[in-house]
């Protein structure tokens, strides 16, 4: 190896010689490098920079087009509104006529803003009546705008609570307009158009108007419209002179006057009137022992014969039981505004020569078991073929208090007594048994605490007996013996299938439902035993033959 050289030298490095692209690519990538630690040092930074401009470009836009748009419906939906200013006038309507079978006139639904009735102004109604009212259909009504979205929720909330709705989800506002500009739309354009009308309307008048508008243009049942005419109605005297007592029994009515008539049916009202009264307790506007006081005072004069001789200067009704059952049954079906104001012409099933029949067996029954203090009958008569509901007698006498005469116990919970053992035994039908199966009627222990060790009516115990003599002799033991094959659930369930719906939870009742404990309404009972005189062929109930709606329009016939 030459001095000097160091070829093959580890330790000593040889130069290196690069070209002029080599170095240009070099120093690209240097230059990326740089670049790309740059932008870890800014991404933070940026990005939520970006983010905030982004997001607020997008906001500024959604409210753009979300003003736009809700400007369009604005003018959409106002488009075909009716004046503010018609609100305080009145608009006739037709009434809704209720027929027998052979076309005579029983009843006539008269039209709510086409009745009698006398305008009052703010400062003639008692503040305990404005404050009724507000409780109970629209407490937020002095703070809204004429809507208020949180009265659905609130409507719901009581809903479940009560069972049934106790307070509105529209506004008192909304209703206003809907009794004195009404129109047969249930809708969601009609709802939007009312909102925005509502608005307009609070806008433009004040609450206290408003609130009178509202208080005249209600309907409260018994042909009072309007609440001046509702005190004359019901307590005859002047809007002004109302105590709790009544103001808090009249703004439960409008929300269903038919069903809270209290001329009609008093038990009804006396229980909306305590819905009324918890809410004005909820409200702070009066306490507990104030509504406790109004309650019993309101009970006391609901049944007492000054109440009922003032319901009969108001009301002359032709069959006044059916014709309170058929226009519950109508509001139920249709809705009061309907009801009310959408010229009805309903021919119902009614056979005044039927009619006549049973009103006189009633009486007859009634007399022979006068030793027994009985002093009030029922009678509900079915044709098995076809379900309609010829005849219906609420009590032997309309007009006497003594009795309660006014209630029409045939769509009232009663004790059907051994009435209900055909429902029993038909279960145990289903379940294989025949008229020929045989059950031991004897002393039986069917435990319990106490125990319960239950008699036959006439005290005696048969032996061996066949269903057929068991139930045609109304024995309770074989009865109690059978249901407890057939189990309550079943024999619930039979009932269900044969019309029967006020039997609730099954837990709620043991082996007595076989001897009648547990409620019935007459008219139901009898469209169930309908369909043992119709082969087992169960034909729903029904009050109707034909109605007509006020544009001519059939809709319901029973053929």
């Amino acid at each position: 190896m030459t001095k000097g050289s160091n070829f093959g030298d580890p330790d000593r490095r040889q130069p290196q010689y690069f070209t002029a692209d080599q170095a240009q690519t070099d120093n690209l990538d240097t230059a990326a490098r740089s670049q790309r630690a740059a932008v870890r040092r800014r991404t933070p930074a940026s990005i939520i920079l970006n983010f905030l401009v982004v997001g607020c470009l997008v906001v500024l836009a959604l409210l753009v087009v979300g003003l736009l748009a809700a400007g369009g419906a604005y003018v959409w939906f106002s488009r075909d509104l009716p004046p503010p200013e018609r609100l305080g006038q009145t608009a006739l309507n037709q009434s809704t006529k209720i027929y027998d079978r052979n076309g005579d006139l029983l009843f006539e639904v008269f039209d709510p803003q086409g009745g009698k009735r006398t305008l009052v102004k703010p400062e003639q109604i008692p503040q305990v009546m404005k404050q009724a009212t507000i409780d109970t259909e629209d407490p937020s009504f002095y703070v809204n705008w004429g809507v208020d979205p949180l009265g659905v929720v609130r409507a719901v909330y009581y809903d479940m609570r009560y069972g049934r709705p106790a307070v509105g989800g529209s506004t008192i506002t909304q209703q206003m307009i809907k009794n004195s500009l009404w129109t047969p739309e249930q809708s969601f354009t009609r709802k939007i158009k009312e909102a925005i009308l509502a608005v307009e309307v609070t806008r433009r008048y004040s609450k206290e108007d408003i609130l009178a508008m509202y208080l005249n243009s209600n309907f409260y049942g018994n042909l009072a419209y309007g609440v001046q005419a509702a005190a004359q109605a019901y307590f005859n005297k002047d809007v002004s002179q109302l105590d709790l007592a009544e103001a808090s029994l009249l703004a439960g009515i409008p929300q269903a006057p038919a069903r809270y008539d209290p001329c009609a049916d008093a038990d009804s009202a006396l229980e909306r009137q305590q819905v009324v009264l918890k809410l004005m307790v909820a409200g702070g506007d009066i306490s507990q022992a104030q509504a406790d006081a109004a309650a019993s005072e309101m009970q006391s004069r609901l049944n007492s014969p000054e109440f009922a001789r003032q319901c009969n200067q108001t009301t002359s009704l032709k069959a006044p039981h059916w014709v309170n059952y058929v226009r519950a049954q109508l509001e139920q079906q249709f809705g009061p505004e309907v009801l009310y104001r959408g010229g009805l012409q309903v021919t119902t099933t009614y056979d005044p020569k039927v009619q006549a029949i049973a009103e006189d067996e009633a009486r007859k029954q009634v007399t022979a078991l006068k030793d027994k203090n009985v002093t009030n009958a029922s009678v509900v008569v079915v044709n098995p073929k076809t379900g309609e509901i010829v005849a219906m007698v609420g009590s032997i006498d309309y007009n006497d208090t003594a009795i309660g005469g006014q209630v029409n116990v045939a769509d009232r919970l009663r004790q059907p007594g051994s009435s209900i053992k055909p429902i029993n035994y038909v279960t145990a039908f289903k379940k294989g048994w025949t008229p020929a199966t045989t059950i031991y009627d004897l002393q039986t222990n069917f435990g319990g605490n106490p125990a319960y060790i239950p008699q036959n009516y006439d005290g005696k115990f048969h032996g061996q007996v066949s269903v057929r003599t068991a139930l045609g002799n109304s024995l309770n033991i074989p009865a109690l013996k059978t249901l407890y094959f057939v189990t309550v659930p079943d024999m619930i369930n039979t009932a269900r299938q044969l019309g029967i719906s006020t039997f609730s939870d099954p837990s709620r009742y043991g082996l007595a439902l076989t001897l009648g404990g547990g409620e019935v309404k007459l008219v139901e009972l009898t469209g169930a035993f309908a369909a043992f005189a119709h082969n087992g062929a169960r034909m729903p109930t029904t009050p109707y033959l034909k109605i007509v709606d006020g544009n001519g329009n059939v809709v319901y016939d029973l053929g």
